[in-house]
């Protein structure tokens, strides 16, 4: 006897046994926030002192955290099988003359 849960299929063709436990299997709960997009507009006071008729800056952040008690790379990666997501960041400015 074991208190390690298992599955066995035992077949008819000379004692074939096959084993399938569970114990190494992992939660696959995660929290991911996968996306942030900041933006601010200048006020028109502002621009009129800089000589332009609108400015706006935008910054994008994209795989920013996951939250996971999996010991893998990534939950939603195929754990060992795949590269970590990496982290990217994109600021833009636009400018109205």
């Amino acid at each position: 006897m074991t208190d390690i849960p298992g599955y066995n299929i035992t077949g008819r063709v000379s004692s074939l046994q096959v084993d399938f436990y569970d114990r190494k299997l992992e939660s696959g709960n995660y929290l991911k926030c996968s996306e942030l997009s900041l933006g601010y507009n200048l006020s028109s006071g502002v621009c009129k002192k800089l000589w332009l008729s609108s400015f706006r800056v935008n910054l994008n952040v994209r795989d920013i955290f996951t939250l996971s008690r999996y010991k893998g790379t990534d939950p939603e990666n195929f754990g060992a099988f795949g590269y970590p997501i990496p982290r990217k960041f994109m600021l833009s400015l636009s400018l109205g003359i």
